[in-house]
């Protein structure tokens, strides 16, 4: 990467972005009609997609796709960095602040094959400008970084297998099905498609709260209202209608990243959950938020590819200077 302000600024100040983190998107490795035969027999045919045409479901209408985290890599104080990323699966980037919060990232993926090298003028840069000169020898002095892995280790995003059990030791004494401080309940237990903590903090206000069977909603942003939103967690909606969400070029950085969920102010001010950052390793909830609030580490019947095993994972690896 040439500069990771370049796109970014004046949303975000420099200095403001430390690490750029890796994240795959998951393939659905079945096809998953969105109808079928009612269970009750005969002809009758049931729609089954849920939260704006999602079938195998993966989130209450942030995210159709399931994401890996692979890794991070330290941006240079002049908004610089270069890093190896996974080669021949769809990845994509997102722009870290010091706690760890994705104050930007990438509506859209990319591929690499191995050992490809690619180059980036910067994070949200007007396509429509020329590259600015620039004096970065990175590439050329091959000061590639090697990804530095997640706690939890490279693999899907589960909701209950990474953030439930840190909300179990830290957080559910306090806020579970007898008390709720503040309206919240942070306890695991099952609900209708989800659990209650991620229907308390992703769904709680929104459509998916009120009628998860509705998949179109009033184009633009007359249908936000409709929509509705988190009051703990910021995404993106996808169901159809919310376009615009997604597209519009004026759209602030943070503005649906982690950097803007209420949530996390609240929870770092309380002194039992301190120990969800230790280091320079974010918050789980900080990841899980900035990846657009999955549930699922991957849709069912999906399948690991078999790659080049260039590294534990078993993925082949491609430098790209981003």
């Amino acid at each position: 990467m040439q500069d990771v302000y370049n796109g970014l600024e004046p949303h975000v100040r420099r200095g403001e972005v430390k690490r750029i983190a890796v994240v795959q998107e998951l393939e659905k490795g079945t096809h998953s009609p969105i109808m079928n035969y009612a269970p009750e027999g005969g002809d009758k045919l049931r729609i089954i997609a849920c939260f704006g045409w999602q079938f195998p479901l993966v989130s209450c209408g942030a995210t159709y796709a399931s994401k890996k985290v692979w890794g991070y890599a330290d941006v240079r104080e002049d908004g610089s960095a270069a890093f190896s990323v996974p080669a021949e699966v769809p990845v994509y980037f997102m722009a870290l602040d010091a706690e760890g919060r994705a104050v930007q990232r990438m509506r859209t993926f990319t591929h690499f094959m191995p050992g490809e090298v690619q180059g980036c003028v910067g994070c949200h840069a007007d396509r429509n400008h020329a590259t600015p000169a620039s004096t970065n020898r990175l590439a050329i002095s091959g000061d590639v970084q090697p990804l530095v892995e997640p706690e939890w280790g490279v693999k899907g995003f589960s909701y209950s297998e990474i953030v439930q059990p840190v909300l179990d030791r830290h957080c559910t004494s306090c806020h579970n099905e007898r008390e709720q401080p503040g309206g919240v309940d942070l306890s695991g237990d099952k609900t209708d498609f989800f659990n209650v903590s991620y229907d308390g903090l992703a769904r709680t206000g929104t459509l998916g709260a009120r009628n998860w069977q509705q998949h179109n909603t009033i184009s633009g942003p007359a249908g936000d209202k409709q929509r509705g939103e988190s009051p703990w967690v910021s995404w993106i909606w996808t169901i159809n209608g919310a376009g615009h969400n997604i597209h519009r070029p004026t759209r602030a950085p943070a503005a649906a990243a982690s950097a803007s969920v209420p949530l996390l102010p609240s929870l770092f001010r309380h002194q039992r959950l301190g120990v969800l950052t230790r280091g320079r390793r974010p918050s789980i909830l900080k990841p899980w938020s900035g990846c657009a609030s999955p549930t699922i580490r991957k849709p069912p019947s999906s399948t690991e590819v078999s790659r080049c095993n260039s590294n534990p994972a078993g993925e082949s690896m491609s430098p790209l200077v981003y």
